[in-house]
Parts: C-alpha cells; sequence; structure tokens
C-alpha cells in the first residue's frame, strides 16, 4: 500500500512539473497595443501650407477638429468649413477643387502621389501611405486671409508590441504592389473584353483603358481610400446635367459628384461612376471613370472593365445638341493616374500592363473628340482587408447552357476557361 502511494505521490509531481514547464515555454499571448496621440496646432491664414512636423505611418487613424475663423480681403468671413465659391474662385487654382474657399485642407506627404483633402470643422481619416502631415487654407498660393484656425489632431496608432528582435518603433508598412508579368491576365480572358465602349445607338467612344480585379467591396474600398468618389447616377436629361454643373458652385454641390453621360459596355450602362477633383480653376475638370462588372471571373474574383478620362472644360456638343466635355487627348495620362492612386491603397496586390491583338490607339469619342493611347490596359488585382484570394481559376458567365474549357498559362500554372 505504501508502495502505491508513492507512485500516485511521483507521478502527479511529474505531471505538475511537465505542466508548469509547457507553460514555461509557450510564450505569453500578449494583444496588440493601440497608442493615442493629441496634437494641436495653429494654422495661419497667411500661408497656404504649414508643416505640423507629425509624420503619420500607414493604419493610423487621424481625427482633427478645428475652430476659429479667417477673412480674406474683399471676402466675408469664414470658419474651417469654407465658404460659398463665387465667379472669382471658380477661375482659380485651389488646393482642393471640390471644397470650399477658405476651407482647412490636408496633405500627407509631397510629391504627384500625394492628394490634398478637404478636413473642414470634422473629419477623420485613416492613413495608407506613410509621410509628413501637413494642413492648410484651401485658397490660391498668391493670396492670404487674416486669421487662422485652431485644430487638434488626435492619432490613433496600433502597432505589435516591441520585442528583442524589432525595435519598439517598427510598424509593419503596406506590402508594395508587385509588377507581374502580362501573361498573369489570361489571354483568353482579355479577349472577352471589348475594346470602346459605345453611345446607345451602338457608336464607339472611349477606350476601356484598365481592367480591376477583385469583389465589389473592395473596388468600393480602393476607389474611397485613392480619394475618389462616388458620382450620382448618370442623368438622362445631358444638357440639365451639365448646367446643373454649371452652376454648382453657388449650390455648394461639387461639381466631381454632377452625373455622367450613359455609355454602353456589356449591352448596358456603367453600373458605377467615380471622379476626383482637380486643382484648376474650370469647374468643368474632372478625372473620372466609369465601370462595369464583366461576365467573366478571374481567380474566383469578378472583373470589372474601366474608361477613364480628364475632362478639361464644357464644350458645345452638336451630336447631343448639349453640353459635353473637352478631354484630355492623351488617354495614357489618365490610365496611370487610376494606377497611382488606386496603386497606393491597402486593396492593391499586383498590377500589370496588357495589350491586345488590335490595340486602339488613335480614334474618337461619341462626341467627335480625338484621343490617343500607346494602347495598352491596366490589370490591377484587389482584394478587401478581410478578404483571402481564392484559387487560380477563371470562368466566363454567358446566356446558353453549352461549355467549352481552354488551357491558358499563367505565372501559378495552368488556368480554367469556362464559357457558358
Amino acid at each position: 500500500m505504501g508502495i502505491l502511494a508513492a507512485a500516485f505521490l511521483l507521478t502527479v509531481a511529474f505531471c505538475s512539473t511537465a505542466v508548469r514547464a509547457g507553460a514555461q515555454d509557450k510564450p505569453a499571448q500578449t494583444d496588440s497595443t493601440q497608442t493615442t496621440l493629441t496634437q494641436s496646432r495653429d494654422i495661419s491664414g497667411k500661408n497656404q501650407w504649414s508643416d505640423t512636423a507629425i509624420d503619420l505611418l500607414p493604419g493610423d487613424v487621424v481625427k482633427f477638429e478645428a475652430s476659429g475663423t479667417i477673412r480674406r480681403p474683399a471676402a466675408p468671413e469664414c470658419g474651417p468649413d469654407g465658404r460659398l465659391r463665387d465667379w472669382h474662385d471658380l477661375t482659380t487654382r485651389f488646393p482642393v477643387n471640390q471644397a470650399g474657399a477658405g476651407a482647412l485642407v490636408g496633405q500627407i506627404g509631397v510629391g504627384d502621389k500625394s492628394h490634398p483633402f478637404g478636413i473642414g470643422s470634422h473629419h477623420e481619416i485613416k492613413v495608407q501611405t506613410a509621410g509628413r502631415l501637413y494642413l492648410g487654407v484651401n485658397e490660391a498660393s498668391n493670396e492670404y486671409a487674416d486669421g487662422g484656425y485652431h485644430v487638434t489632431i488626435e492619432i490613433e496608432r496600433v502597432a505589435d508590441p516591441p520585442s528583442a528582435t524589432a525595435p519598439a518603433a517598427t510598424v509593419a508598412a503596406a506590402e508594395p504592389v508587385i509588377e507581374v508579368p502580362p501573361s498573369a491576365f489570361p489571354s483568353a480572358g482579355l479577349s472577352q473584353i471589348p475594346l470602346r465602349v459605345t453611345n446607345k445607338k451602338g457608336d464607339p467612344g472611349d477606350m476601356v483603358n484598365f481592367v480591376l480585379i477583385g469583389s465589389e467591396a473592395a473596388v468600393e474600398k480602393a476607389f474611397d481610400d485613392g480619394g475618389w468618389v462616388r458620382v450620382a447616377d448618370p442623368n438622362r436629361d445631358h444638357r440639365r446635367a451639365a448646367m446643373g454643373g454649371v452652376f454648382s458652385g453657388f449650390h455648394k454641390r461639387p461639381f466631381i459628384r454632377m452625373p455622367m453621360s450613359q455609355l454602353y459596355l456589356f449591352g448596358r450602362p456603367q453600373d458605377i461612376g467615380y471622379a476626383q477633383g482637380l486643382a484648376v480653376g474650370s469647374i468643368g475638370s474632372r478625372h473620372h471613370l466609369r465601370l462595369w462588372k464583366a461576365p467573366m471571373q478571374i481567380d474566383g474574383q469578378d472583373v470589372w472593365v474601366g474608361a477613364g478620362t480628364r475632362d478639361e472644360s464644357f464644350m458645345h456638343d452638336p451630336h447631343k445638341k448639349g453640353f459635353s466635355h473637352y478631354i484630355d487627348p492623351n488617354v495614357d495620362k489618365e490610365r496611370n493616374f487610376i494606377q497611382e492612386t488606386l496603386g497606393s491603397t491597402h486593396e492593391a496586390t499586383r498590377w500589370t500592363m496588357v495589350e491586345p491583338s488590335n490595340p486602339v490607339q488613335t480614334a474618337y469619342t461619341v462626341s467627335g473628340q480625338e484621343f490617343h493611347s500607346n494602347g495598352q490596359m491596366l490589370v490591377l488585382w484587389l482584394h478587401a482587408p478581410n478578404e483571402i484570394p481564392a484559387a487560380p481559376v477563371i470562368a466566363s458567365k454567358g446566356s446558353d447552357s453549352s461549355e467549352s474549357t481552354l488551357e491558358v498559362s499563367s505565372p501559378s500554372g495552368a488556368s480554367s476557361f469556362t464559357k457558358n
């Protein structure tokens, strides 16, 4: 009996020691830490831009609260939300064309890939690309105003706890967007994409110059993070839509949200329209694009086909007996702008340029304007933060029940193209 008791006690002691040892070998689970930083800055109306000396990191959530007033010569006093723009403002270069005159505005970083954004009295953003924060007044560079704004800036920063191998200040940066060879986009899929959009009568117009691969949620998030806004549903009365844009400056209705005319692809008008303001004097100018969901999938993801151009100003359209827009004839510049703005977001993962077998290089819009291109289309892969990429497969949807399969080469192996 004594021997059994001793054996039992030895077993219990051994198990207890093993449990303690296992607990010591397993690293402690720690949650990510969140730090909140609060800063305040006084922004003078005499400077278009002021350096805040605050460096932001990807993932930072920044909240702005602003107060104060400014007064420009021969103009009424205004607060951080700005004031309605008059004829003088409509012919003046402003940092943020869609914001009120004298409004508080911001910018992260400098250079062609940094785009000013409106702040006003209250605003919140999530930082996508690291850079220095600049605050300013939405006014021309050669103008000044008396007074200023007091801005409180609250920064919520989430970072992994410091470890022996990583400095405390290290924060994981966004993965770079990888350039892949054109063969990453199956030729069988490229052949299913029309080269140009049409009007309702079938007359050819703008060229298709970019393709997005991803869910609707990923597309919306990428455009939102890239500084684009979704425009109103197309107005069938195009002349009324254009005139509404002419007078939008007096009704605080930004021109960039003005409805676009309807153009057709895959037998229907555009599914979505996006625009982004230009820092130019005319309200008839904006970056804008149309998107159609294509009747196919690549790698298990939806395919979105787009046509983007940059509006320069209004014009009289003799074909429609109404108003249209002069566009920048170099449509590749707008394609590249789309690549820059969407490629700087966390949603973009890969990109390439593809060239159809019969590329569009010189053609005319439905309103008769000539445009030119090198004929290439941008292809950009997207994913929403909570999405997991699907297995490589390409499927085309159709209306009949017949089915055919074609093997196409891609870097990840053979992809299956199914035409229904």
